[in-house]
């Protein structure tokens, strides 16, 4: 079940919500490397769960450049803020190859009706991508080129450790450092400035595109935000209210 929610937000769940949400999306639709499947501004009929691969979602601005709103990795719920707006808030392609299932906004409010911890389960894993959109606001406004990087650096070292794909603080980052600096508000050429300042202080070294934090304190140290992290499990908050 990792393989459709991130953060272990379906751990604990039922049978029967299991195989809701196995069933909830489409077949498995695959993108190839490079392929946009959602423009921004097209008509949204629905959300996809993000199954394997790396996706980003991304917005044209003004001046005819483009901002990267989010770097998603398999486990994602991709596009239920489309729902207020009928529209696709931003753009999204895959940046390797990789493959989603979509959801119609329908299937989700029928899921709501017959089993709503599986929905409140789905409602969580948008509010941790909330928390994450808050934290890049954060560090753009406030922090400098490096301690950019460096909370961009961190936050995939720990949405990955929550899927089993960091092994001695190493990890593989298939994105160029143009989408990095897209993400972050730098051109490429900084990107490369600053990563090459991490590995001259010891604290990353790379090998193409595989990273290695060397000393993760330090490198958390140096961010420009308190990264926040959801509580999980999450049975907390699928205990009763308490009426005031």
């Amino acid at each position: 079940m990792n393989a459709f929610f991130g953060y272990e937000t379906c751990a604990g769940l039922d049978a029967a919500g299991v195989d809701a949400l196995a069933q909830l999306g489409d077949p498995e639709c695959r993108h190839r490397a490079g392929e946009t499947f959602q423009r921004e501004g097209d008509a949204s009929k629905g959300f996809y769960l993000h199954l394997r691969g790396w996706i980003i979602s991304s917005v044209l601005l003004s001046d005819g450049n483009r901002m990267v709103q989010n770097v998603h990795l398999p486990g994602d719920v991709i596009g239920l803020l489309n729902v207020a707006v009928q529209r696709a808030a931003g753009s999204l392609t895959a940046v390797t190859d990789a493959s989603t299932s979509f959801v119609p906004f329908q299937r989700l409010q029928q899921l709501l009706t017959r089993l709503p911890e599986a929905a409140m389960r789905i409602a969580y894993s948008q509010q941790v991508e909330h928390l994450s959109m808050i934290d890049k606001l954060a560090t753009i406004a406030s922090g400098s080129a490096r301690q950019r990087l460096a909370t961009f650096l961190i936050d995939l070292h720990d949405r990955l450790t929550a899927v089993g794909e960091v092994k001695d603080d190493t990890f593989t980052i298939p994105l160029t450092q143009k989408i990095i600096g897209d993400a972050l508000g730098l051109t490429g050429v900084h990107v490369n400035r600053c990563l090459r300042g991490l590995e001259e202080d010891g604290l990353v070294s790379r090998r193409r595109r595989v990273v290695q934090i060397r000393n993760v304190a330090a490198l958390r140290a140096e961010a420009s935000a308190v990264l926040h992290r959801p509580i999980l499990p999450i049975a907390h908050f699928l205990q009763p209210f308490e009426t005031v």
